[in-house]
């Protein structure tokens, strides 16, 4: 121990020499707002910007930028809906760190993990759920554990979705199961649990690779746009790849989207003409839903990026629309990423300043496809920003 306190002297002292630098530092540093140069002011006031200006952290709004402190910068976390769930359920949420565990109905928040470990005497993996619930009115907190079949041998589960259905806790995941001839398959899962009697009532397969098929099949679930939120039905993407003989790479070859509805227990394959056709697309695509409706985003062009979305509950294409953006007032040099939040499409420009042209952010409506904001990153002093990058946009509720 002896020969370590030299160790556990610095250490403390190094932290604290740093962390007085970065207070010290950041009361110094130029103020940055989010300037309007199109639209309706108010459209921007759900963002925050992550950036760095230069060696230093700051978050940066419509109402102008915070320089975070080194004990900000070490230990907070930026995603925004985390955050709140912590703030608002502090004792409950300890230790979550991935919503896709979370759901909330407004009457009881439930928390599920899965735990593994490998066991000796065993040749296969063992697999348990870990469930917390917490009704809101008693404020009764109760936890138990279960263990999950795995008489398939699967070498990874992964948790996509918690779903509330009456007393019963829905949950989603995908099994990986050993390789065939050296192409990955994977089962999407439903396991259905009783919380009044805290058990396991039912395993069910609702996706799965197929021993025909001849190419390596991933098995995912789309991006929540409210992840916490119930939800009826949940959306899965299935992705058809092959392997080239010479580099060895997934080559992706088409996807396939299939929604399935817990209580009526059917899954069924999306079939509207203009999703196919865009799934079958080589292009650049994102993907999400919420509780009504898939949205698919094509980045193929850029200044035009291409929005179609499809309601769940009439299984039919409402809007297919293009967005606009050569003609904005900010150069566009850089497309960074857009992302679907509030019936709006928020997209980042120049994050990276990669040219001498400032990060903006655009904001189009989904009903109409037209732009309502556009902003500038600009400082208070008007000089030009330098070396300035945004590093993530996020919109709150």
């Amino acid at each position: 121990m002896m020969r370590y306190w030299k160790l556990i002297v610095l250490l403390p002292l190094i932290v604290l020499v740093i962390g007085s630098y970065y207070a010290t530092a950041s009361g110094s540093r130029p103020e940055y707002v989010l300037k309007v140069l199109q639209g309706d002011a108010s459209e921007a006031a759900p963002i925050v910007l992550q950036a760095h200006d230069g060696g230093y952290a700051l978050k940066l709004s419509d109402k102008g930028s915070q320089f975070r402190s080194f004990w900000e910068y070490l230990f907070d976390d930026p995603d925004y809906e985390l955050q709140t769930m912590i703030q608002e359920h502090r004792s409950f949420m300890r230790g979550v760190t991935d919503l896709r565990g979370v759901v909330y109905d407004g009457n009881k928040l439930v928390y599920a993990v899965i735990k593994s470990e490998a066991v000796e005497a065993q040749v296969k993996n063992q697999f348990r759920f870990s469930v917390m619930i917490m009704d809101e009115k008693s404020n009764k907190k109760i936890s138990f554990e279960l263990l999950i079949p795995n008489e398939a041998g699967y070498t990874d589960l992964n948790l996509h979705d918690i779903q509330i259905y009456g007393q019963s806790v829905n949950l989603f995941t995908s099994n990986s199961l050993p390789s065939w001839n050296g192409l990955r398959k994977v089962e999407m899962h439903r396991y259905v649990v009783d919380l009044s009697q805290e058990k396991l009532m039912k395993d069910q397969v609702i996706l799965a690779s197929d021993h025909q098929e001849k190419t390596d099949i991933s098995v995912s679930h789309l991006n929540q746009i409210d992840t916490t939120l119930p939800k009826q039905c949940v959306v899965f993407e299935k992705g058809h790849w092959t392997i080239d003989s010479t580099t060895g790479n997934r080559i992706l070859q088409f996807r396939e989207l299939f929604v399935f509805d817990p209580l009526t227990d059917k899954l069924e394959q999306v079939t509207a003409e203009p999703v196919v056709e865009l799934l079958n697309s080589k292009e650049e695509q994102g993907l999400s839903y919420n509780s009504d409706e898939i949205f698919l985003t094509s980045w193929a062009d850029p200044k035009s990026p291409r929005v179609i979305r499809y309601q769940l509950h009439e299984k039919k294409v409402t809007h297919d629309h293009r967005i606009s953006l050569a003609e904005l007032p900010l150069p566009i040099s850089a497309f960074n990423y857009g992302m679907i939040k509030n019936n709006r499409m928020y997209m980042l420009m120049n994050g990276q300043m990669l040219t001498k042209d400032a990060p903006g952010v655009v904001i189009a409506d989904l009903d109409s496809g037209r732009v309502v904001y556009e902003g500038v990153v600009s400082r208070t002093d008007g000089v030009m920003p330098d070396r300035f990058n945004v590093s993530q946009l996020m919109v709150h509720r």
